[in-house]
């Protein structure tokens, strides 16, 4: 079966607008439990105010922390966890949480 050039080209264009719909969700899960893991071990963060949602190579970082330092920190956790490039940190600081 031989494709035309135009089919080629035409192929070539669309590739990137179906590649996000073939996002791997086995992939999504493993980076989502990797970056959890990575906030559980953290001594500083309390990963049960934490809600990590992860697609492709973005995360989501959501809940409660004590202050701006927790945000800060729980961002770059996620940076450094292998396979994430991009953190959407939508952390809110809620000074009422600072344990006695």
């Amino acid at each position: 079966m031989r494709f035309s050039p135009r089919m080629t080209l035409l192929a070539a264009c669309l590739l990137p607008v179906f590649t996000p719909a073939l996002a791997d969700p086995v992939q999504d899960a493993r980076l989502q439990g990797a970056l959890q893991t990575a906030l559980s071990l953290n001594r500083v963060l309390n990963p049960f105010r934490i809600t990590v949602e992860v697609d492709g190579a973005q995360a989501r970082l959501s809940g409660e922390v004590e202050n701006a330092v927790e945000s800060q920190l729980a961002e770059r956790v996620a940076l450094a966890t292998g396979g994430i490039e991009q953190v959407d940190n939508q952390l809110r600081v809620n000074p009422e949480l600072v344990e006695r």
